[in-house]
Parts: C-alpha cells; sequence; structure tokens
C-alpha cells in the first residue's frame, strides 16, 4: 500500500508539540519500515510538504520525500497541489496530522485519515474567536474520512458529541516520548535505576558538563529553577502562575527562580510588566524558544514542572517531564489527567492561593517529590512512539 503523509507541519525551524508528535512517529515507523519481513515494510511512504524538511534521522529506501517548492504552492496548495499529486502516484491512503484534508469536488480514490489534537471551543475557556476554520475542518474530517484520530480519551470526547456520526470511526491513538528523556540520577548512586528500559542514561560527570552547557547557552543561573515549557497562550495560565509564585515566601523565591522556556515575541513584554508589578522580576527568566535538541538537559536541571494550563489536547512536556525524573505541579484540564495519572500533583482549582500552595509543598516536600519521581518514571515508561506507531500502522490497514 503507498501510504501519504501531509508532513508540512515539519517545515518549521521551531517545533512545538504537534510538529514533534508527527516527527517522532515518522521516525518509530522508519526504524519499523528498516526490519525486513514487518509490517511497515510491506508499504511505501510518501512525505509531502511544501519546502525541504529536516527530519534529523535517516529515512529506509520505502519512504520518499516529495517537496512541492517547484511548484510555488499557495495558500490552498492542497487542493491545487497534493490532491493531484495523489491521483497521480496511486496514493492508497492520505494521513493529515492537522486536520486539513484537501477539498475536492470529485471523490477522492484514496482513503484519508485526519488527527484532532484539540477542540478548545468545547474547553471551559477556549474562546470561539479564531476557531471557524477548525470547526469547519472537523466537520469536512468527520463527514469524510475513513478514520479519526484522537490524541487523547478527552479529545475523542469532544469529537463524538459534536459529530456522533464520527463515532465508530473515533480512535485514540496517544503519544509516545523519546529515549533522549531520561532522569538525572540520585546523589546516591551513579545511574538511575528506575529509568525506563531503553532511557538514555549518562554518568554524573557528563550530566554536570550537560548541565553547564545548557546554563552557558542560554544565561541561566545555576540554581534549582521552576519550569515552564510551551508558548505563551491564554490558555496557558501564564498570569496566573507568575501571580501564584508571587505569592511563594520570599526566601523559597530565592532559592527557585522561575524559567519560562518558550515564550517569545509580544508574549515577553506583558509578562516583564507584570512581573515588576509583582516585584519578582529578578526572579522571572525567560530565555526565549529552547531548541528541541537542549530539551532532555532542560528537563534535567529543573526542580520542578509547573503546568497551569486550563486544558490540553495532550500535553506532551508531562510526558517529558516524568520520563526526565521531574516533579509536577499541574492542573485538571483537558487531557492533562490522563497523561499524568497519580504521577503529579493536580489542582482541581487554578485560584492563586491553590496554585501558590501547591508549588511550594513540590519545592520543598522531599518526600512528596521521591514519590512523584518514581510513579512519573514508572508512568512514562507506558508510554512508547514504538507502540502509537505500531496502532498507526495498523489502523491505516484497516482502510485499505
Amino acid at each position: 500500500m503507498r501510504i501519504a503523509v501531509d508532513a508540512s507541519v515539519l517545515e518549521t525551524a521551531r517545533p512545538t508539540g504537534v510538529e514533534r508528535a508527527l516527527r517522532e512517529q515518522l521516525r518509530a515507523l522508519a526504524a519499523m519500515a528498516s526490519e525486513a519481513g514487518s509490517a511497515a515494510s510491506r508499504h511505501e511512504f510518501l512525505l509531502i510538504a511544501r519546502r525541504p524538511i529536516e527530519l534529523g534521522f535517516a529515512l529506509p529506501e520505502r519512504f520518499r520525500v516529495v517537496d512541492l517548492a517547484a511548484h510555488a504552492p499557495g495558500r490552498c496548495w492542497r487542493e491545487a497541489l497534493l490532491d493531484p499529486l495523489l491521483r497521480r502516484e496511486k496514493v492508497a491512503l492520505l494521513h493529515s496530522p492537522v486536520l486539513a484534508l484537501p477539498l475536492a469536488l470529485r471523490r477522492a480514490p484514496y482513503a484519508m485519515v485526519a488527527t484532532v489534537h484539540e477542540v478548545p471551543w468545547r474547553e471551559p475557556g477556549g474562546g470561539a474567536g479564531l476557531e471557524l476554520a477548525r470547526r469547519f475542518r472537523l466537520a469536512d474530517a468527520a463527514r469524510r474520512a475513513h478514520r479519526l484520530i484522537a490524541v487523547s480519551q478527552r479529545t475523542r470526547d469532544h469529537v463524538v458529541a459534536l459529530h456522533p456520526q464520527a463515532a465508530a470511526r473515533t480512535v485514540v491513538i496517544g503519544h509516545g516520548v523519546e529515549p533522549r528523556f531520561a532522569p538525572q540520577p540520585p546523589p546516591s548512586a551513579p545511574s538511575a535505576p528506575s529509568a525506563p528500559p531503553d532511557a538514555v542514561t549518562a554518568p554524573r560527570d557528563l550530566l554536570a558538563t550537560e548541565r553547564a552547557a545548557l546554563l552557558a547557552r542560554y544565561r541561566l543561573p545555576d540554581a534549582p529553577f521552576l519550569l515552564f515549557v510551551g508558548a505563551a497562550r491564554a490558555r496557558k495560565n501564564l498570569a496566573g502562575l507568575l501571580a501564584a509564585y508571587a505569592g511563594l515566601p520570599a526566601e523559597l523565591r530565592e532559592r527557585h527562580p522561575l524559567l519560562l522556556a518558550g515564550v517569545t515575541g509580544d508574549a515577553v513584554a506583558p509578562l516583564q510588566a507584570q512581573a515588576q508589578q509583582l516585584a519578582i522580576a529578578d526572579r522571572l527568566l525567560l530565555p526565549g524558544f529552547i531548541d528541541d535538541v537542549d530539551l532532555p538537559a532542560l528537563f534535567r536541571a529543573a526542580h520542578a514542572l509547573l503546568f497551569p494550563s486550563r486544558f490540553e489536547g495532550f500535553g506532551l512536556p508531562l510526558l517529558e517531564a516524568m520520563a526526565s525524573g521531574l516533579p509536577i505541579v499541574a492542573s485538571r484540564g483537558g487531557a492533562l489527567p490522563e497523561v499524568a495519572g497519580d504521577a503529579a500533583l493536580l489542582l482541581d482549582d487554578d485560584a492563586t492561593a491553590a496554585l501558590a500552595a501547591a508549588i511550594a509543598r513540590i519545592a520543598t516536600d522531599v518526600p512528596l517529590r521521591e514519590q512523584l519521581r518514581a510513579r512519573g518514571l514508572a508512568r512514562a515508561a507506558t508510554f512508547r512512539w514504538s507502540r502509537a506507531a505500531l496502532q498507526l500502522l495498523a489502523l491505516w490497514e484497516s482502510c485499505a
């Protein structure tokens, strides 16, 4: 079977969770396809993009990248270029990782699968201002796609509530965690015995070098910082996080600065202004975008992950933090409880006082930190990209 994947989201130099998820699915599929006799080795894969993409890993012979840059792809490139290409190539199935199926007057001769990452307008505080296009895309996919993939049960519930006719065609395939996200060894041990079996562990002196390089690259202090990872969208509740951090005792803030990783552009100034008003500007670290290659070191260097997002379709930073042995404070928004299970300190209330109390507790309660570390490592070990890729391949084959 010839399978096409719309890989255009990988054209960005600054990948977020959606792009990284697709990359890791493709990496796992490529590894499977390299094994003679494997299920993936029976298929051909076309990765289609509007311009050159850098995957960061080698592709086996059964994979081919199709770059449409020479055709000057415009706004409606999926209709003008992608659909004709799929017909010429006699593709059996198209997978869209971002709910963007090509619109066509003619019935498509190929099966279509689309991934739904979140349904924001169904979430409390999700808003509806810019969601019209996404609502249309979801409705279109619910009508035409042979299968819909929800990345969490929460997302599937939203899809089915909106489009019950798609219930039988909507399945949950969650994300995985990369082996490079592995824990810092505890002080008494040369390695981390509770790490996942395929995790990449390193000697303590190597990790110390890694930490020093990270701090120098992003001009960070050598302190056990409290970490947030993500873009500064309204749902991330960063204003609430700053207010809660300001409510911590001064000596706790002195020991544990607050680092907001991934906050860039126009989002920086309002947060700096709020920090000035709250008298915590000297404890707020805004290093900007953290390169993908530095994320494992960032998690290992942190003291705890703070993730008070009001909702998430999945919440990849939680999974990566757990795999890194990092204790977590998070909200119960969206799918976050599905990902965290009992391995995080989850808040029912995003009130400032409740968040501040949780931060203080996770920063200082050593038994709680160790308990969450152990639970997080065990839970993260159940999320594997190889498993997700097998599920994805089986779903594709069921559409043939």
